[in-house]
C-alpha cells in the first residue's frame, strides 16, 4: 500500500462517524515535505467519550486494508495529555508508521499544533470548524528560552569536564555517551534558540530544515567521532562554541 492509500483508508473510516468532528494530518504533511518514507501523523477531534470507538474504527479499517503487524498504545497520561497509538502495517513501506492522536472535544489542550512549531495542518475534513492552529505564546516562549539558556550556562562548567575526565581514563563508551549528552545536545539547543526558537526543544530532528548549512556541518563534525583521540581533538571546539553562543544570546 502506498502512503496516500493509507490516508484515504483513514479518511474513509472516520468521515461517516457522527462523533468525529475533524481529522487532519500533521508531521511532514503539515510542512509539505511528505514522501513515501514519511509517517502518517493523523490527529482526530471527537466528541467526549468516543476515544475508544474512534480507535476501534481506525484499527478495523487499517486491518481490512492490510494486516496490522505491530501496535503501540501509549500509556496515559501521554506528554501531551491525549490518547495516542501507533501502527505498522504489513503492506506499507517498512519506514511508514501510522501515528494517531485523538482529542476529546471539551479538552482545552486539544490543539497543540502551533504553526511555528508544527506547520499548517493538512485537513482531511472539518465539519465543525475546529482545526484552528493555536497561536504561539511569545511571552511564554521567551521565558522558556531564558530558562533553557540559563540552565545550560549553569551546567556547562560541571558537565564539560566529565567528557575530558573519561577521555583521560580511556573509557571510550563513557566518553561517547557524555559527549552526546553534555556536549552535542546543549549545543544543538543553543543553535536552535539562535535560529529556530519556536522549535528549540526538537533536538537533532529536522535540523536539515531548521538550521543553516554551516551549522549543520559543524554539528555533524562534532557528532561523528571515531574514538577517544577524536573526542580529545574536538574538545577545544566543543568548549569554545557554547561560550560564543551564550555570549551572543545574552
Amino acid at each position: 500500500m502506498r502512503r496516500a492509500q493509507v490516508i484515504e483508508v483513514l479518511r474513509g473510516a472516520l468521515l461517516p462517524l457522527a462523533w468525529v468532528n475533524a481529522a487532519w494530518l500533521g508531521g511532514s504533511d503539515a510542512f509539505g515535505r511528505a514522501d513515501e518514507l514519511s509517517d502518517v501523523d493523523l490527529q482526530v477531534d471527537v466528541d467526549d467519550g468516543h476515544v475508544a470507538a474512534t480507535f476501534g474504527a481506525v484499527e478495523a479499517a487499517l486491518a481490512a486494508a492490510s494486516p496490522i503487524v505491530a501496535r503501540l498504545v501509549m500509556p496515559m497520561p501521554t506528554w501531551h495529555g491525549h490518547a495516542q497509538r501507533f501502527y505498522r502495517l504489513r503492506d506499507t513501506a517498512e519506514f511508514t508508521a501510522v501515528d494517531v492522536v485523538v482529542f476529546q472535544r471539551s479538552d482545552p489542550r486539544r490543539y497543540y499544533n502551533q504553526t511555528e512549531r508544527h506547520g499548517r495542518p493538512l485537513v482531511l475534513f472539518d465539519r465543525a470548524g475546529v482545526v484552528r492552529p493555536a497561536p504561539l505564546d511569545q511571552a511564554e516562549l521567551r521565558a522558556t528560552l531564558a530558562r533553557e539558556v540559563a540552565g545550560i550556562r549553569e551546567r556547562l562548567p560541571f558537565t564539560l569536564p566529565l567528557v575530558a575526565k573519561e577521555v583521560r581514563r580511556g573509557d571510550a563508551l563513557a566518553a561517547l555517551g557524555l559527549w552526546h549528552r553534555h556536549v552535542l545536545a546543549p549545543l544543538v539547543t543553543l543553535y536552535r534558540v539562535r535560529h529556530t526558537p519556536a522549535r528549540h526543544d526538537f533536538g537533532t530532528r529536522y535540523t536539515r530544515h531548521d538550521l543553516p548549512a554551516e551549522v549543520q556541518e559543524t554539528l555533524a563534525e562534532l557528532a561523528f567521532v571515531t574514538g577517544l583521540d577524536d573526542i580529545a581533538a574536538k574538545l577545544p571546539t566543543a568548549e569554545r562554541l557554547p561560550g560564543e553562543l551564550l555570549d551572543e544570546l545574552g
